[in-house]
């Protein structure tokens, strides 16, 4: 190409990206990449979010690039993926191009595209996740050039799918391919798509690339999942590479924020975030770490940048930290988790739970101006602003057009945040008000506390009361009684450093809870004896007892008596390659052999356990030495090491189930003197593992006889899966359990209900004339709760047929 050419297609480059308009959004980001508009006079004092239009769309992750009137996302209709074109001031459909059949979601994500759309000049470049990189004309979505990551450019696919987004910059389209052979980032000409260079060797997953000025210099800045990059952006040239050091799952989700000129920000660890200076030197760059902040961490959110500060999430809280130092100036647990932008000052924030929020953006707190719910289910994409309108979706079926208008009235003051449940009518809410009136609180109060007998306190049977005493800014509770995430503030007594919940309880419930003081640090309750680990969330926790609860001891230390052993074994399944990962391989396995086995010739049923580790922590051997020989004939128990989250519920579902039945149930036949027949056979599992033992055991009724499912929970698509696994077959002969809790795991947004699924899936199995044991438990999930009742599983399959003595 001449040089005169190369200076042409530059200018009508440059010509059409000025032609966009500056207050569009034309791409991931904004128009500079940074989460940011540069409209200014949208929000007042009195400003008001109104709702122009929602509309029923598809599911996906993609964020909304808008320019020239048009909102251009993707989405699935559960069939196909598609790039789509809306009006962007009525959501009226323009156009739409199917990329390919839609790609399905995985391990609880919902199917359909991630990546967003970027529009340059008069054409949109969308990038499908199954590796369909498109250029279509932006007015009728006409296909102008197309080719295939995968079979064209031997990229690798990514787990979610490809999820980057594509870069227009001058007269070349920039990619982040994913590729092993010097390929992992590919820049194509724009109006052609053919390749003008390729460079790279590191994996991609949801990084995408930018362009910034750094050290007074051009560049393309890319993250891979090892390594942070600067390129020269025409030619693929690399200028310095940087090993970024993220950790787990989060290494992959790297998108570096520039921070005032030459400085990037990495939030991609779990412990904290890292500035980075890139700096000239004689050989070309450099890259040197400026501070690291523990406030400041891993999340799907992007931070963003304003006047020499970072807003950004640290777990579910709003967070501000100096650009500078990486100091923390504050954390905010309104609105949410979620993802922010920046609008004239402002955050514009969409909680996952989907609502929108406008605060300041300010290192003096979190103010908030304006706020309207807009989605029901779960929303997991950023804002995009245009023309003084905010557009957003949910991942599942929605999108919306938010305008910002003036109100007629004074401004609102801040959302009353420390409300909580509170019954002003019991004894304790007759105490708290008569001390809120008066003038020697202190004093009151640690008569109050010393002249309790228990905690948590209990009013009738009914009522219970949640006391937090001590110096702190903020305390909140989780508990079995909240959605997962949730956190409620306790309320304060003022004067005091005195904080109590109030909740009411069935009189024979029994839930779990955690203190979180100061926003970060998770406690149990210190003047409660009852405490426990509680593996659905961090750390120790609380046990509430109401008056007529039971307290199971089979799970307890066995006073006296004969006691069975556990062998450990290693057992190794063929490694098979799904999606990016390999599953399989070598698993430990512990036996339980009951007492007097060795002595005696006899075959035993055997009862196989998902994720039995956890089970062993929670007392199940124990369990097996009280009850066998009294209530629970001698029996086989084998307890199976998980190898990956994903194996229960999600992707390796099926190559876990066929494992179980095909080569481990063999393999331990072959060892041990067992009752190989399929009614002398059990499967139990709690949570995605008792997912796993229905879903194993309507597939495999000649190896499993019995099957027990505590909280079952499945995950995407793995529910509407088992429910028709159940309807479709014909009545087998197997024996079946499954209880659930009344304050059970649930997550709307994500429509994640363990109890409405429970409730469901029994009421079909019990239409195929099934019995089935169990049922609801005014209780929470976990092993905490399971425990409780594993004497009536165990004495649902295998009950001792001769007395106990």
């Amino acid at each position: 190409m001449t040089s005169v050419r190369k200076l042409f297609c530059l200018f009508l480059a440059l010509a059409a990206t000025a032609a966009a308009g500056e207050n569009d959004w034309p791409r991931w980001r904004g128009a500079n990449y940074d989460g940011a508009s540069k409209q200014q006079g949208v929000f007042h004092a009195n400003s008001t979010l109104t709702l122009v239009w929602k509309k029923k769309l598809g599911s996906g992750y993609s964020a909304i690039a808008i320019a020239s009137g048009r909102a251009v996302t993707m989405f699935s209709d559960g069939v196909d993926d598609y790039v789509v074109a809306l009006d962007a001031d009525s959501g009226r459909e323009l156009w739409r191009y199917r990329l390919a059949t839609t790609y399905p979601g995985r391990d609880g994500a919902n199917p359909g595209p991630a990546s967003t759309p970027t529009i340059a000049g008069e054409t949109v470049f969308g990038l499908g996740p199954k590796g369909q990189l498109v250029a279509l004309e932006s007015k009728t979505g006409r296909l102008l050039w197309s080719t295939r990551l995968l079979e064209d450019h031997q990229a690798v696919l990514p787990h979610w799918g490809f999820t980057t987004s594509p870069l227009a910059h001058d007269d070349l389209l920039i990619v982040e391919t994913g590729g092993t052979r010097n390929n992992a980032i590919t820049a194509f000409q724009r109006n052609t798509g053919k390749v003008v260079w390729s460079a790279g060797t590191d994996t991609v997953e949801y990084q995408s690339p930018l362009i910034a000025n750094i050290a007074g210099r051009t560049q393309l800045i890319w993250a891979g999942d090892k390594f942070l990059f600067g390129f020269e952006p025409q030619t693929g040239k690399e200028l310095w590479q940087f090993r970024h050091g993220g950790d787990g799952f989060y290494q992959r989700i790297v998108n570096p924020v520039v921070v005032a000129g030459d400085r990037l920000l990495l939030t991609n660890t779990i412990a904290h975030a890292k500035l980075i200076q890139i700096n000239p030197t004689n050989a070309g760059f450099a890259a040197e770490e400026v501070w690291k902040s523990g406030d400041l961490k891993r999340n799907y959110n992007i931070p963003v940048y304003h006047e020499g500060h970072v807003y950004g999430y640290s777990g579910d809280f709003l967070t501000c930290v100096a650009a500078d130092s990486g100091k923390l100036r504050w954390k905010s647990r309104p609105p949410g988790n979620g993802f922010t932008i920046v609008v004239d000052g402002h955050l514009v924030i969409l909680t996952k739970k989907g609502s929108l929020h406008v605060a300041k953006a300010s290192p003096e707190g979190y103010t908030e101006i304006a706020s309207l719910p807009l989605f029901d289910k779960l929303a997991w994409s950023p804002p995009s602003f245009a023309d003084g309108k905010i557009y957003v979706r949910n991942s599942f079926d929605e999108i919306a057009c938010v305008a910002v208008e003036t109100r007629e009235v004074a401004a609102a003051g801040n959302v009353n945040l420390t409300s909580g449940i509170f019954f002003p009518e019991s004894q304790f809410g007759k105490f708290i008000k008569w001390v809120e009136n008066s003038s020697n609180k202190k004093a009151l109060v640690e008569e109050f506390l010393q002249a309790q007998t228990r905690f948590p306190i209990l009013e009738g049977d009914s009522l219970v009361h949640l006391i937090y005493q001590g110096e702190a800014r903020d305390v909140a509770l989780r508990g079995d009684m909240f959605a997962d995430g949730d956190e409620r503030p306790m309320q304060r007594l003022d004067g005091t450093d005195f904080y109590y919940a109030s909740f009411k309880f069935e009189p024979d419930a029994r839930v779990c809870y955690q203190f979180i003081k100061d926003l970060e640090q998770r406690m149990p309750d210190a003047r409660n004896p009852e405490k426990i680990n509680w593996t659905m969330f961090i750390g120790e926790a609380s046990e509430i007892y109401m008056p007529r609860s039971t307290r199971p001891q089979h799970f307890r230390e066995p006073a006296n008596g004969s006691r069975g052993r556990l062998d450990t074994l290693t057992f190794a399944s063929e490694k098979v390659r799904i999606s990016h990962r390999t599953w399989g391989g070598e698993r430990r396995i512990q036996v339980y052999l009951p007492p007097g086995y060795d002595a005696s010739t006899q075959r035993y049923p055997v009862l196989y356990v998902n994720d039995g580790d956890n089970a062993l922590a929670f007392g199940m051997k124990n369990a097996l030495d009280n009850l066998i020989g009294k209530t629970v004939q001698p029996l086989i128990a084998v307890f199976i090491q998980p190898i990956s989250p994903y194996e229960f519920a999600r992707l390796e579902r099926k190559l876990y189930a066929q494992m179980l039945a095909e080569n481990l149930a063999p393999f331990i036949d072959a060892r041990y003197r067992t009752n190989a027949r399929p009614e002398a056979r059990a499967l139990w599992g709690g949570d995605e593992g008792g997912y796993s033992a229905f879903y194993t055991g309507l597939q495999y009724p000649n190896v499993f006889g019995n099957i027990a499912g505590q909280s079952i929970l499945p995950i995407a698509e793995g529910g509407p899966e088992l429910l028709t696994l159940a309807q479709k077959s014909s009545r087998l002969p197997l024996q079946l359990y499954a209880d659930w809790g009344k304050y059970d795991y649930r997550y709307p947004s994500y429509e994640y209900d363990v109890r409405g699924f429970s409730r469901r899936f029994v009421e079909v199995l019990q239409n195929k004339k099934y019995r089935i044991a169990g049922g609801e438990v005014n209780e929470g999930s976990d092993y905490a709760s399971w425990r409780r009742r594993t004497d009536k599983i165990l004495e649902s399959f295998f009950p001792n047929s001769v007395p106990a003595q």
